[in-house]
């Protein structure tokens, strides 16, 4: 059958939604913010920090959906993160040492779930496929198994292209680390719970 919805024009997101469901799930979510302030310290101290790093595999994308400021819950959660990581090992958000620092071009990588074709792999081809070679050495990290069209096109110009396909956060990290680029770039944050954690780090 065919659903036939007819909404004002001048309805908002809120009088659609319902308001008053958003505001509790935001409440609901903070609680779970606060239950996580109070537990994580305890269970993270009992796991060795890449099994710590591991679980904090997880994301809250679709907070961004509500239509709301996001930006004082996302800082709370960052710190929790941040918390846990540097308590377990501060080692694994120290500065990746650059040991090219003398080479004449500057190493960027680039980490996404998303190297295929989508919107992800589509608006940021050209970012990783256009540098300029003899100013920057490419490192892709695609995180997702298989190729597409996409996929072979950034194998074919990054200077390293890693495949890594579902990897734990601590997995990606190792690498990242032992490529020691001078930059690092997330195409995208949130929609792969994978990226989430390793850009906590």
């Amino acid at each position: 059958g065919v659903i036939e919805v007819n909404v004002h024009p001048s309805a908002s997101w809120r009088e659609l939604s319902g308001a008053d469901d958003v505001a509790r799930s935001r409440q609901r979510y903070a609680t779970g913010l606060a239950a996580i302030e109070a537990e994580l310290p305890d269970r993270a101290a009992r796991l060795p920090a890449a099994a710590l790093v591991d679980e904090l595999r997880w994301t809250n994308f679709l907070l961004a959906y509500q239509g709301e400021d996001d930006r004082e819950l996302q800082a709370r959660f960052a710190g929790i993160v941040a918390g846990a990581i540097a308590a377990a090992d501060p080692a694994l958000r120290a500065p990746v040492p650059h040991r090219y620092r003398g080479s004449r071009r500057l190493r960027v990588g680039f980490v996404s779930a998303f190297f295929r074709e989508g919107t992800v792999g589509r608006y940021f081809e050209r970012w990783i496929t256009d540098l300029p070679r003899e100013a920057f050495e490419v490192c892709v990290y695609h995180l997702q198994p298989g190729d597409d069209e996409v996929a072979v096109r950034l194998a074919a110009r990054a200077d390293r292209f890693r495949r890594c396909p579902r990897f734990r956060p601590s997995q990606v990290a190792a690498a990242v680390r032992e490529d020691a680029p001078d930059v690092l770039v997330y195409p995208e944050l949130g929609m792969d719970a994978t990226t989430f954690a390793l850009a906590a780090l």
